[in-house]
């Protein structure tokens, strides 16, 4: 019987060869793929290894088993984003309502807290349209400096709190230095 391990990628990590009630690990060259039988010097001798290959190799002994090697599979899937946490943080957020607040794109921040409400109930998220109405929002962001409408752009604590955030619940996006989203 032959015993083969494979990586994830399905490449040959080990190969054992059953000889009598043992099982001997054969000298497999991973670069080279090939197994070199000049390296195999203990009991059972490197002739009963050899025929028990070749005796398998050649069809007559069809007994086999493979392996997966868990601890060299990929990573596992990503994290999927937390909607339900997202929208009860963000909502809470001074920063977030700040912006939202005095930004004169109004629809638009409504439009944004909906929609990701939305997700959070279970509908599928559409990051770049999610992106595109954020980035009206800030755009439209301004301050009252001597009774002028000044444009402005979320703090830098602000950036960092919003940040941690998307961080913390696992959103494909954060925010830049100049508060646009960017998809990840």
């Amino acid at each position: 019987m032959i015993k083969i391990t494979y990586d994830h990628t399905g490449n040959i990590v080990t190969i054992h060869v059953q000889t009598d009630d043992s099982f001997s690990q054969v000298p497999w060259d991973i670069n080279s793929k090939t197994i070199n039988w000049n390296l195999i010097d203990y009991e059972p001798t490197r002739n009963s290894i050899k025929t028990a290959w070749d005796n398998w190799a050649e069809g007559k002994d069809l007994n086999y088993e493979l392996r997966d090697r868990p601890d060299l599979a990929p990573p596992p899937d990503p994290v999927q984003p937390n909607w339900v946490d997202f929208n009860k943080t963000i909502i809470l957020n001074a920063g977030f309502r700040r912006i939202c607040n005095q930004s004169s794109a109004k629809i638009e921040a409504q439009v944004l807290v909906s929609n990701c409400a939305d997700i959070a109930m279970g509908a599928s998220p559409d990051y770049q349209f999610l992106k595109a109405v954020w980035d009206v929002i800030v755009d439209n962001l301004n301050v009252i400096v001597d009774s002028l409408n000044v444009p402005a752009k979320p703090t830098s604590v602000e950036i960092k709190d919003l940040n941690e955030i998307c961080d913390r619940t696992f959103m494909q996006f954060n925010i830049d230095s100049e508060g646009h989203m960017q998809l990840r």
